[in-house]
C-alpha cells in the first residue's frame, strides 16, 4: 500500500481551498496507529501536526519493507519524526525525509506554506531523524535538509548516505525500480525517471524523492551545422531520453557532446552551477568538471577545469570571428524536438544566451546548450584500455531549498553527477552513475564528421597507447559522406577558441585535417568499416587554407598525402573514397593489407603520385598478402611516376589472396618504370593468387617508360607478367 499527499491537522475551509492549523495531536504519513501487520509500503507525504511522522506514529505490531518520503513538520510543544514517533517491531525500513518545526504552517489554495521552517531542535520541539524507539535494520538519509553530522546517535536506525541509499542498502521486502522507469511516476522535471532508493516489490513509485545528488544536467551529443555563408544551426542527440534533432542534408560545422542544463534547476536559489555554465567568469571550485586524462607522460590522472564550456556564442567562424564579436548575425538556431521547428538563438545579459525548449524523455523543458571542453571530447581524449567509454562528472556545491522554501541547516553539500560516453564518435550511448552496457561495448560505433574519422589515425593511436588502441578492433558505420579536403565546412576552431595549430612543420592531426593513417605497422587495424554506401573525399594535401589568419600563417598545405588505412587487417566494406590526389602516397584506401577483406569498394576520380620509388603502389593496396578484394570498382583514376615500380591499378604487388570482381571503368592510367599492371602491377611467383570477373568498361592505358598498351572497352584485360 502506499500513502501520498498531504496530512495534516487543522480546520479546512472549503471557499478558499485552505487549512488552517489548530494543535491536533497526531499525523502521520501512512497510519497514526497500528495494531495489525504493515509491509511492503510507503508513504510519501507532506505530514504536519502536534506529533508528526513520516509512516506511523504508534504501532504495537509489525512493521516491514517500507519507507517514508518528502516532510514531516511540527507545529510546536511536539516532536517531528522521519518514520515513527514511537512504534515498536519495526525493521527493514528507512526514511528519506526532511523534519522540522514551524509556527505559521499553513495550507492555501493547494499551496503548502511553512515560511519559518526550522531544522534544528527548538525549545520545546523535538526532531527525531527516524524515530524515538530503536528498529532492526533500518536507515534514515543524512542529506542537506536532514543534515547528520557524523558519530551524531541516531535512534532506531544507522545514517546512511545518498549514494549509499542508493547503492549499497538491502532490506529484505524491497527491491530496485526497474530501469526503464516502468514502475516510477515522478512528477518533478528535475528528478530522473527512475527511483533511485530501494521501493516496495510489485508496487508503482508515486511522486518525488530527495534531490540530494542530483545536478540538473543531461548530456547529449551534437551537431553545428552551416547552413549558409554565416548561418548556423544545431541538432541534438540522445536515444535513451528519446532526442534526436540532427540533420543528415547538412554540413557540419562542429561536433561532440555537450551538456544541457535544466532551466528550473538553474533557478533554484543557492545552486552555483551558474558559474559552470557562463561563458566568462572568475573560476569558482564550487562547480566544475573532472574527466580522466592522459597528458602527463602517459599516467592517468584526473582533470578538471571550471567556467570551460562554452555557449554558441563562443564559437568562431573559419575567418576566426567569434560569433559574440559579430553581436550574433548569422542566424544561429536550434533544432528542437517541441512543435518540430528551429528555435531562434536569443541573447542573454547574464548567461550569453538564452536556454532552448527541449523535450527529454517525454517531458517538456528549457535547457542551456554548453559544449565540453576539447580536453574531454576530441580526438586525444583519453578513454580507458577495457573500455571506449569515458568518465565525466559534473560537481556542484549546493544549499538547496526544497520545492516548499525550506533550506538546510546543514553544511553545503557537493552534489555530482556522472556521465559516462564514448567521446569520440557520434551518437553515443549515454549512461548515468554506470557504462551504458555492462559489457562495455556497443555493436557499432558511428562516424558523421572528420573529427571522428581523425580519431582513427596512428598518430593519437601512439599517443595513447592504453586506450584509443581498443577501437582498431571494432565495428564503424559511417552514416554521411565525410569531406576532408578544402571543401570540408569543418571548424578550424574548437568550442575553446584554439586554431589547429601545425606540429613537426605540418598541421597535427586532430578535429580537422587528416594527417596519419588508420592503422600502423605494430597495431594494424583489424576491425570491420562499414561504409553503407558514403563517400570520404579530399585524400591528400590541399593548399588554399586560411593562410591570412595568423595562427595559420606558418601552414603552406593542409592534410598530409596519406591513404585512409596504413595497416588493414580487418574488413572495409560499402565505401566510395572519391576526389583525392596523393602525390607521395602509396595508396588511396590502405598501404598495407594483410588478412583484410575490402568488399564493394570504389575508387573514383584518384590521383596517385609515389615518390617512393622502392615502394610498390595501387589504389586499392600498395602491397597485399592473404587479402581478398571482392566486387571493387575503379573509376576515371590514374598511378603515374616513370621512375616507380611495381604500381597496379588496383594493387601494386600482391602476395597471395584473390581479386574476385573488379571493374575498371572510365579512363584508367597506370604509368611507371617497371612491374606495372592495370590490375596488379606484380604477382609473386612462388604465391598463389586468384583472379576472377576483372572486368573493363572504359580505357585504360598501362605504360612503362619504353612500352606502351591501351584497351578499350573490352571485356577483359590483362597484363603479362615482367
Amino acid at each position: 500500500m502506499r500513502g501520498r499527499g498531504s496530512v495534516t491537522t487543522g480546520i479546512y475551509d472549503e471557499a478558499s481551498a485552505s487549512v488552517f492549523p489548530e494543535y491536533g495531536n497526531w499525523a502521520a504519513g501512512f497510519a497514526n496507529a497500528n495494531s495489525g501487520t504493515i509491509r511492503n509500503s510507503y508513504a510519501n507525504c507532506y505530514t504536519a501536526s502536534r506529533f508528526a511522522a513520516g509512516f506511523v506514529n504508534t504501532s504495537s505490531n509489525e512493521i516491514s519493507g517500507c519507507y517514508a518520503l518528502r516532510r514531516v513538520t511540527t507545529l510546536g510543544a511536539g516532536s517531528a519524526s522521519g518514520f515513527s514517533e514511537a512504534a515498536s517491531g519495526i525493521k527493514n525500513c528507512y526514511a528519506a525525509v526532511s523534519n522540522g518545526y514551524s509556527a505559521n504552517y499553513r495550507i492555501e489554495k493547494g499551496q503548502i506554506h511553512y515560511e519559518d521552517c526550522e531544522y534544528a531542535d527548538a525549545f520545546g520541539v523535538f526532531l527525531y531523524p527516524f524515530s524515538a524507539v530503536a528498529g532492526e535494520n533500518c536507515y534514515v538519509l543524512s542529506w542537506s535538509e536532514n543534515y547528520i553530522k557524523e558519530g551524531q546517535t541516531v535512534i532506531g536506525a544507522k545514517a546512511v548516505t545518498y549514494r549509499q541509499l542508493r547503492d549499497e542498502i538491502k532490506m529484505a521486502g524491497l527491491v530496485k525500480a526497474k530501469a526503464d522507469g516502468s514502475d516510477t511516476k515522478t512528477f518533478s522535471r528535475l528528478l530522473g525517471p527512475v527511483f533511485p532508493f530501494p521501493k516496495a516489490e510489485g508496487l508503482v513509485q508515486y511522486g518525488d524523492w530527495p534531490s540530494y545528488e542530483y545536478v540538473g544536467a543531461e548530456m547529449a551529443y551534437f551537431e553545428v551545422y552551416k547552413e549558409g555563408s554565416a548561418s548556423y544551426s544545431v541538432g541534438f542527440y540522445n536515444e535513451t531520453l528519446g532526442l534526436d534533432t540532427l540533420k543528415d542534408d547538412r554540413k557540419i560545422f562542429l561536433d561532440g557532446y555537450s551538456l544541457l542544463f535544466n532551466e528550473e534547476y538553474i533557478d533554484m536559489d543557492d545552486i552555483n552551477v551558474q558559474n559552470l555554465i557562463q561563458g566568462s567568469s572568475s573560476s569558482n571550485k564550487k562547480a566544475y568538471l573532472s574527466w580522466m586524462d592522459n597528458n602527463t607522460g602517459g599516467d592517468n590522472n584526473v582533470s578538471s577545469a571550471t567556467n570551460y564550456l562554452k555557449s554558441m556564442y563562443n564559437l568562431k567562424d573559419n575567418n576566426g570571428t567569434v560569433f559574440k564579436d559579430s553581436q550574433f548575425k548569422g542566424n544561429l538556431t536550434y533544432y528542437t524536438n517541441i512543435g518540430g521547428g528551429k528555435a531562434a538563438f536569443e541573447p542573454d545579459s547574464v548567461y550569453g544566451d538564452k536556454p532552448v525548449a527541449l523535450n527529454l524523455d517525454g517531458r517538456d523543458g528549457r535547457y542551456y546548450f554548453r559544449i565540453l571542453p576539447p580536453a574531454a571530447v576530441v580526438t586525444n581524449a583519453y578513454v580507458e584500455e577495457d573500455s571506449i567509454y569515458q568518465e565525466l562528472n559534473v560537481f556542484v556545491e549546493s544549499n538547496y531549498r526544497d520545492e516548499g522554501g525550506g533550506q538546510g541547516a546543514g553544511a553545503s553539500v557537493e552534489k555530482s553527477r556522472t556521465f559516462y560516453y564514448c567521446p569520440h564518435f557520434a551518437k553515443s550511448l549515454i549512461g548515468v552513475g554506470e557504462r551504458p552496457e555492462e559489457d562495455g561495448a556497443p555493436v557499432e560505433l558511428l562516424v558523421r564528421t572528420s573529427r571522428q574519422l581523425c580519431t582513427l589515425g596512428f598518430e593519437n593511436i601512439a599517443k595513447r597507447p592504453n586506450g584509443i588502441d581498443n577501437y582498431y578492433s571494432y565495428t564503424f558505420r559511417q552514416e554521411l559522406d565525410i569531406p576532408l579536403g578544402s571543401d570540408n565546412a569543418y571548424a578550424f576552431y574548437y568550442s575553446d577558441g584554439a586554431p589547429m595549430t601545425s606540429r613537426d612543420g605540418r598541421p597535427r592531426q586532430n578535429y580537422r585535417w587528416f594527417n596519419s593513417s588508420i592503422g600502423s605497422q605494430n597495431s594494424p587495424f583489424t576491425g570491420t568499416y562499414l561504409g553503407d554506401g558514403h563517400k570520404i573525399t579530399g585524400l591528400g594535401a590541399w593548399s588554399g587554407g586560411p593562410t591570412d589568419l595568423p595562427e595559420f600563417s606558418n601552414m603552406s598545405r593542409f592534410n598530409v598525402n596519406t591513404p585512409l588505412f596504413g595497416y588493414l587487417s580487418g574488413t572495409v566494406e560499402d565505401l566510395t573514397i572519391a576526389a583525392s590526389s596523393i602525390s607521395g602516397g602509396s595508396a588511396a584506401l590502405c598501404n598495407n593489407a594483410s588478412g583484410a577483406h575490402v568488399k564493394n569498394v570504389i575508387a573514383h576520380d584518384i590521383r596517385l603520385r609515389p615518390n617512393n620509388l622502392d615502394k610498390p603502389s595501387g589504389i586499392l593496396a600498395g602491397e597485399a598478402e592473404s587479402t581478398v578484394f571482392e566486387d571493387c570498382r575503379i573509376e576515371d583514376s590514374s598511378v603515374i611516376n616513370d621512375q616507380a615500380s611495381w604500381l597496379g591499378g588496383a594493387v601494386g604487388k600482391m602476395y597471395s589472396g584473390s581479386v574476385d570482381g573488379l571493374t575498371l571503368s572510365g579512363e584508367i592510367t597506370v604509368q611507371g618504370r617497371r612491374a606495372v599492371g592495370g590490375v596488379i602491377g606484380q604477382i609473386l611467383s612462388n604465391k598463389e593468387v586468384s583472379l576472377s570477373r576483372i572486368q573493363m568498361e572504359g580505357t585504360a592505358e598501362i605504360s612503362r617508360f619504353w612500352q606502351t598498351t591501351e584497351a578499350v572497352r573490352t571485356g577483359a584485360f590483362t597484363m603479362q607478367p615482367d
